[in-house]
């Protein structure tokens, strides 16, 4: 790799690295027949009621938790988790599925894709260029 190359390979990984710096989190919950109808925390989620949901800054990445027994919302969690696990599992009809994001704020999308799918398309791009 030539020194063009290499400057393009360092700075494209250090624009796609998570800051070292704190990440801001909504941090709410939402639980079937506990949690008031109009719960901010539900999707399709709404930045203007967002005053009413908590933040929260971490070191670790957002998360969002969704938790549906036949096909319907029962449970929602939006939080800062340091060891967060990207993914869904099924169990006695009960699908809990967690999505992580680095970007500030990022837990409010219906559905949150992790950046770590843009560092490996970008890297193997970059790779697939100049290799």
């Amino acid at each position: 790799m030539d020194t063009k190359g290499m400057l393009i390979f360092c700075g494209v990984l250090a624009a796609c690295v998570v800051p070292l710096h704190g990440v801001t989190c909504y941090s709410c919950a939402y639980v079937s027949g506990l949690s008031p109808d109009d719960e901010p925390c539900l999707d399709p989620f709404d930045p203007t009621v967002a005053a009413r949901v908590d933040n929260m800054t971490c070191d670790g990445l957002c998360d969002k938790t969704v938790i549906k027994v036949d096909n319907q919302v029962t449970s929602l969690f939006r939080s800062c988790n340091e060891n967060c696990n990207e993914g869904c599992f099924k169990i006695f009809g009960i699908n809990t599925c967690a999505h992580c994001c680095s970007e500030d704020h990022c837990n409010s999308a219906a559905i949150v894709n992790p950046s770590i799918v843009l560092i490996v398309a970008l890297l193997g791009t970059i790779h697939a260029t100049f290799m």
